[in-house]
């Protein structure tokens, strides 16, 4: 139970904060007269491909790594209303340290940091905890000047330093890590900063191995994740399925995972207040399960003229199972039920379902589109609704 708590725990931390902080600089070396990196009929077309291929490929980044286009929501909106108007912040995106309302700032970090979410256009980041590995990458409109000038005016770097790895250089202050000495609204678990300002991309971690494999895989002397044939074929079926944002995951589905994942659940649901949630959960993790094996899956959301819609793409090892599964994917999704008692049948009005080759993709319509973001494994499990038997 010890452990199950702890992982619990730091999930919930970074839920809150999410990304570790930014901190390194790099020279502008490319065209200054490339396509406008805001432009949404730019990141349309090839966002989840191009971000994707900015996160190394590690075992870490391979279980959850997430790509959201906020470019394309104000055009989105425009066109497909949401039934209710949305908060502010556009909570359907993955909450991280540049939209956490919790400790944002948006003035704050024009002053600190040089920029903030009005100059981000695209971003993908990886995280776990445990070992601590993470990654994330930001494209927008930045300035380097004025980001190492705020970095330099802030009193919490008094260590900034600029280094130099593979020809690039980033800033960097603080021990690898964290530090509850340089804790502050921006970085409110004392993160260490290393940041590279690379043109119009941001890479970020903290710690110097991180950036390292960042600066890495920019300059393709390393595997990215695009490079993954898995994740090259996510990232096209969400782009054919027409997402603005994504989780990515070639982390094992099977049932037999989750029942491990949450042995201690499945075992002990507990007499508390929380445990009617622990107990579903337990039934959902032993339920029957209709999917055959398949090899990677993406989860995201979109919006068209039917309304909003949770995306959703399996790459399977041949076409007879990718057939199989699409025909099962409907009668699986309601027949499971939510962390409430819910039935998905609740969240979901329609179905689209198509399949491809080895791919099935598809479009869950109905509040279900917000539940999304349920599917990361590093948050407390992950949800169970997809899971294949085995």
């Amino acid at each position: 139970m010890k452990k199950t708590m702890i992982k619990a725990a730091a999930a919930v931390v970074l839920a809150a904060v999410m990304i570790l902080p930014l901190g390194c600089v790099g020279p502008q070396t490319a065209d200054s007269t490339a396509s406008d990196p805001l432009s949404s009929d730019t990141m349309k077309a090839n966002v989840f491909t191009d971000m994707l291929r900015l996160i190394p490929a590690t075992e870490n980044t391979t279980n959850t790594v997430y790509v959201q286009d906020y470019s394309r929501l104000p055009e989105e909106y425009r066109l497909f209303p949401p039934p209710s108007p949305l908060p502010e912040g556009y909570p359907i995106m993955q909450n991280n340290r540049f939209w956490n309302l919790a400790h944002y700032d948006p003035q704050e970090w024009k002053n600190h940091m040089g920029f903030n979410q009005e100059d981000m256009a695209q971003e993908a980041f990886a995280w776990r905890m445990v070992p601590m590995d993470m990654y994330e990458v930001v494209r927008g409109n930045f300035d380097k000047d004025v980001i190492e000038n705020a970095l330099k005016s802030d009193p919490i770097n008094d260590d900034l330093v600029t280094l130099r790895y593979a020809g690039l250089e980033y800033f960097s202050a603080g021990e690898d890590g964290m530090s509850l000495q340089k804790r502050s609204q921006i970085r409110p678990l004392g993160q260490a900063l290393r940041l590279a300002v690379l043109d119009n991309t941001l890479l970020s971690t903290s710690s110097t191995l991180s950036m390292q494999n960042l600066l890495d895989v920019y300059q393709k002397n390393i595997e990215s994740l695009a490079d993954l044939e898995a994740f090259r074929q996510l990232a096209e079926g969400m782009e054919r399925l027409d997402a603005m944002a994504a989780i990515f995951s070639s982390e094992s589905q099977a049932q037999s995972s989750f029942k491990e994942r949450f042995k201690e659940i499945i075992e002990n649901p507990g007499q508390d207040s929380g445990s009617r949630l622990r107990r579903n959960l337990a039934e959902q993790v032993q339920r029957n399960v209709l999917l055959q094996p398949y090899e990677a899956l993406a989860v995201g959301f979109g919006t068209d003229d039917k309304g909003e819609y949770m995306a959703v793409v399996l790459v399977n090892p041949d076409e007879s199972t990718a057939k199989a599964n699409a025909s099962l994917l409907e009668r699986q999704i309601r027949s499971s039920n939510f962390d409430e008692g819910k039935s998905w049948a609740e969240l979901v009005t329609s179905i689209e379902t198509t399949q491809d080759g080895d791919l099935v993709l598809a479009k869950l319509y109905g509040e279900a589109a917000n539940r999304w973001k349920a599917f990361d494994s590093a948050m407390l499990g992950g949800d169970p609704l997809l899971m294949y038997w085995g």
